[in-house]
């Protein structure tokens, strides 16, 4: 008996506990309510992107990416920069920047007649002592181009932030690009559309489905090269590879450019002086029954400019470079 009297909860404590939550939980539905208090009559705010996906696994942090816009930052359920941005006036704010620029512009007229003052005496001074010289006085003026921000200002536009309002041009812009990319990674029979949900409450969500569909993945490799020394370092580069490059590997434009710069890099370090991602084309055969890729590697030879003619440009096979001589 005399444990639970020593346990016994504080009601004032919990009535306490009660109203702060209360409290909180109403302070939060004021917040959410004023999100939309700067965003124009007939526009709506922006309040989340979702993109759903079906099919084949994907990074949607990658998908998530390409969307061109996207809403007010949120932390904890609650969008602290719009809340700060709403939460200051804006004509307060512009009026009492106007005073603040106003006095700026008088300090600096009265800075100037300064100048003009300690100049005029200084070249009275040189004139008496007959010298043609005198030390010029400059003083430096209050900036009015970026002048340093008062409280409310460096909170509405340096912490805050502006709402987002939907737009339909980026929208659709990003319904273009999440297609081209699914083509970029092999996918060029997947769908992606768009859905815009205009809610009573002035807010917009947003979301972007995708379906996979098949991929093409890479079924054989043909090197097109005639020239021996470039033939000869690629096979090498391939042998020394763990795995196989390309073949087996999906259709991926990334993952292409990736290996161009690996040959690339790999080349010059073979002695074929001046070799460049540039110098390595691809040509795609696709099998859309089998979704199989026939890829050829195409090896470039050089471009250079002539010294006879200038104005043209002349091919010639890739050589390689040799140690001639070594100074100390």
């Amino acid at each position: 008996m005399l444990l639970l009297l020593l346990f016994k909860p504080n009601e004032d404590l919990i009535l306490n506990f009660k109203h702060t939550i209360i409290l909180l939980i109403l302070l939060v539905s004021a917040i959410s309510c004023k999100q939309t208090k700067n965003v124009p009559q007939g526009e709506y705010l922006l309040k989340k992107n979702e993109v759903y996906l079906k099919g084949d696994k994907m990074d949607k942090y990658d998908l998530e990416e390409i969307i061109r816009q996207k809403p007010n930052f949120k932390r904890f359920g609650i969008k602290w920069n719009l809340m700060m941005f709403n939460a200051v006036d804006s004509a307060s704010v512009a009026d009492k920047r106007a005073r603040k620029n106003q006095k700026l512009r008088d300090k600096n007229q009265e800075l100037r007649e300064k100048e003009d003052r300690i100049n005029s005496k200084r070249i009275e001074r040189a004139h008496k002592k007959n010298r043609e010289f005198y030390t010029e006085k400059i003083i430096q003026l209050k900036d009015t181009v970026t002048p340093t921000k008062f409280f409310r200002e460096w909170l509405k536009y340096k912490i805050g932030k502006p709402p987002v309002v939907f737009d339909s041009i980026p929208y659709e812009k990003s319904v273009e690009q999440l297609g081209a990319y699914m083509r970029s990674r092999g996918y060029y029979y997947s769908t992606v559309s768009g859905l815009v949900k205009y809610k009573n409450n002035r807010k917009a969500e947003v979301s972007y489905s995708i379906v996979t569909g098949k991929r093409y993945f890479i079924d054989s490799v043909i090197v097109d090269c005639d020239n021996p020394s470039v033939a000869g370092s690629y096979a090498k580069y391939v042998k020394n590879k763990e795995v196989p490059p390309l073949v087996g590997q999906p259709f991926d434009i990334e993952m292409l450019d990736d290996h161009r710069y690996d040959v690339a890099t790999y080349m010059r370090n073979s002695a074929l002086y001046g070799f460049s991602p540039n110098h390595i084309h691809y040509d795609v055969d696709t099998n859309k029954q089998t979704m199989k890729v026939n890829l050829t590697v195409i090896f470039m030879d050089r471009l250079i400019i002539p010294q006879d003619n200038p104005d043209t440009l002349i091919s010639v096979p890739h050589q390689t470079t040799y140690i001639r001589d070594v100074y100390f």
